[in-house]
């Protein structure tokens, strides 16, 4: 059990699944949708 030797395990995540990247650089609308998609947001029909 972690919490009994004090270790936590941090799995790899690629640098394409990193959502932290929708806030902080541009990308394209592909790349966009996927990460809003990602995030569980969804995008308000424009009136």
């Amino acid at each position: 059990d972690s919490s009994q030797t004090g270790t936590i395990a941090l799995p790899f995540v690629p640098s394409s699944l990193q959502i932290a990247d929708f806030f902080t650089k541009a990308h394209s609308i592909s790349r966009f949708r996927f990460l809003v998609g990602k995030l569980s947001v969804l995008v308000a029909a424009a009136s």
